[in-house]
Order: structure tokens, then C-alpha cells, then sequence
């Protein structure tokens, strides 16, 4: 899938934003399950700069909810502090819709009208507070917390499969050098079936997954990790190995070239893709060679049998148990 065939984009921006691409861009193909990641976000992400996964050291400024087809705004997110002398506003995150909430309801099958202080002329809602007890937290309301325990299950339960990129900039965005920007792009896909994700993982360019090869080709960024999640848990992994010292569990190191290391059984997560035509490589693992340097090592070709992965139409695997979540709905009421 390019990505002119995903519909919608979530973007995480943050209050750093460098001169280059930045943040956390999720596509999605429906326009709930794009609401429903939203909802996950944590928070406290809003407030506070955490020091581990892909709000390193960051505080989120905004995340935006977009058409891709017609360029359209749908959603944003945002933490207020109302100053002092806008008392009638309340401190925490809210959605903003700059199109009201008519559209984005039908097609998602959401109704904001459940939504405490819904009002169908303001196009703001607040989804979490921002409340002073021992310390400072996040209390969401019911319809959110409904939506994340609808999400959670969506994307930890059923089949979800997830292709992501991490990209590490050379330079600042606006001179190129050999410094490395110190936050990463990142980019996330979310397909119902994982063979159209590791087809479209395989048709990556190769050059960018070595630091050093992607240097020396005058690429902006290079792929620190690419690989793929299923249900939130890591299965795939492309990788390059150009000095031959790439070790994997129990094996042997790998020779110079690019490979695709399946953590088990291919056929554990729905795979059917013809991966026999690939060059097994190690006893303990299942990796494939999908790679080969030129004789100067200075660019990298993929395996001619790759060809025939990335456009043949994979077997049908047995069709999932369909799980019918219910829509959020809830009878209109303002206590909490």
C-alpha cells in the first residue's frame, strides 16, 4: 500500500519541533481506528517530558487529526491553561473541531453528543482534566475511558498489525553534517493483514538501513529500526549488516547483506507469503537474506527472489473469529 491509499493521518507534534520532519505520523485506513490511537495517548504526555519510548524527552504540543485525500483538518488535540482571567475555562486536554462534530461522527461512528459538555455550537470539547490533588493528574471523562478500553482491545487483542519506521536525521533539517539529530521521526502503519506489511516493509529502500551506507549515498535520514508489531509486540525486523559481525540468538554472525529476522513461526501471525523462495540463513532463527552489497559495498541490492514476494497475492489464511465491539454510547448526563 503507498501512502496515497491510507485516508487518514494522525500526527504527533511536539513543542521542539526542528526544521526537518518531526513528531509521530499513524496512518490508518478508517477513520475509528484513528480515533481510537488518539485516545490512547497518554495524557501526562501533554504536561510532561518522559524519558523512555517515542516521547523521549518530549512534551507533546498538539496532535492532529488529518484527511490525507482532501487535506483536511478533522481533529485537533491540545492541552489548555486558561490564564487567570479566564476563569470560565477549564485546565486540561481538548479536542477541537474545526468542522463541528457532525462528519466526523457519521463516518466513525462516534456520537459526540454522549460526550459530557457537549454542545452542538462550540466546537471544543474537554476530554480529560487537569486537577491539583497530591499532585498534579489527568482525570478523562467516561466517554474517553470507554473509547480507550474499546481501543485497547482493538489494538492488543485482534489482529492488528503495525509496519514502523524509526528515521534518525543527519544534520539539523537545514544543513546536512554528520551529526545526527538527537530526536527521530517515526512512522507507523496500520493494516488489517500483516502479509500487505511485510510486502510493503520488503519494498523498502535498502540504502537507508545502515548509518553509514546512507551517509555515504548523501541520504537526509537512515532507518535506526524498521520492522513490524503485531497486537503491540515486535515479530519482524528488517536489518543490514555490512561488517558481518550482526549476531542473532545462538548463531553464527551473519554475513555482510540485509536480512529479515521473523521472531518464530511465520505462519503464527497469519504469514503466507512465500518466504521458501529466501535464503534461510541461521538453525536457531528464522532469517532470510533480502540483500546483497555491491562488490565496493557502497550500495545495496535486493535479492532478485524478493520480486516475487512483494507482488504475489499471499494464500488466504483461515478467516478471523469476528469480534462486533459496540459503539460508544452512552445516555446523555453531566455527572461524572
Amino acid at each position: 500500500m503507498g501512502k496515497d491509499q491510507w485516508k487518514y493521518e494522525l500526527h504527533i507534534g511536539f513543542s521542539d519541533e526542528p526544521l526537518y520532519r518531526e513528531g509521530v505520523r499513524m496512518y490508518f485506513d478508517n477513520l475509528r481506528d484513528a480515533l481510537r490511537k488518539l485516545s490512547l495517548i497518554p495524557d501526562y504526555v501533554y504536561k510532561t517530558a518522559l524519558s523512555a519510548g517515542p516521547y523521549l524527552a518530549r512534551k507533546i504540543d498538539r496532535v492532529q487529526l488529518v484527511s490525507i485525500g482532501e487535506q483536511r483538518l478533522m481533529l485537533e488535540a491540545k492541552l489548555v491553561i486558561p490564564d487567570s482571567d479566564q476563569p470560565a475555562i477549564l485546565p486540561g486536554i481538548y479536542y477541537h473541531f474545526p468542522e463541528g462534530t457532525s462528519d466526523i461522527g457519521k463516518e466513525s461512528g462516534i456520537d459526540f453528543s454522549t460526550f459530557r459538555g457537549y454542545d452542538a455550537e462550540n466546537r471544543s470539547l474537554l476530554t480529560s482534566y487537569l486537577v491539583t490533588e497530591n499532585t498534579e493528574t489527568f482525570k478523562a471523562i467516561l466517554a474517553i475511558r470507554d473509547l480507550r478500553e474499546e481501543a485497547s482491545e482493538r489494538f492488543s487483542q485482534e489482529k492488528c498489525c503495525c509496519r514502523s519506521t524509526v528515521l534518525q536525521l543527519f544534520g539539523n533539517g537545514e544543513n546536512r553534517s554528520r551529526d545526527i539529530l538527537q530526536h527521530p521521526y517515526i512512522e507507523e502503519f496500520y493494516y488489517r493483514d500483516c502479509n500487505d506489511a511485510v510486502r510493503d516493509l520488503l519494498a523498502l529502500n535498502y540504502d537507508y538501513l545502515n548509518e553509514y551506507l546512507a551517509w555515504e549515498q548523501d541520504l537526509p535520514d537512515f532507518y535506526s529500526r524498521a520492522g513490524i508489531r503485531l497486537n503491540g509486540s515486535d515479530i519482524i525486523e528488517l536489518l543490514a549488516v555490512r561488517e558481518g559481525k550482526k549476531r542473532m540468538a545462538f548463531d553464527e554472525p551473519l554475513p555482510p547483506g540485509a536480512y529479515l529476522n521473523v521472531r518464530g513461526n511465520p505462519e503464527n501471525y497469519g504469514l503466507t507469503l512465500p518466504f521458501s523462495l529466501l535464503e534461510s540463513m541461521t538453525k536457531m532463527t528464522t532469517v532470510y537474506r533480502t540483500g546483497t552489497y555491491n562488490r565496493e559495498q557502497f550500495t545495496m541490492e535486493k535479492v532478485p527472489e524478493l520480486d516475487n514476494i512483494i507482488a504475489v497475492q499471499p494464500i488466504p489464511a483461515k478467516a478471523p473469529v469476528k469480534r462486533n465491539v459496540p459503539k460508544i454510547k452512552r445516555s446523555k448526563g453531566k455527572g461524572l
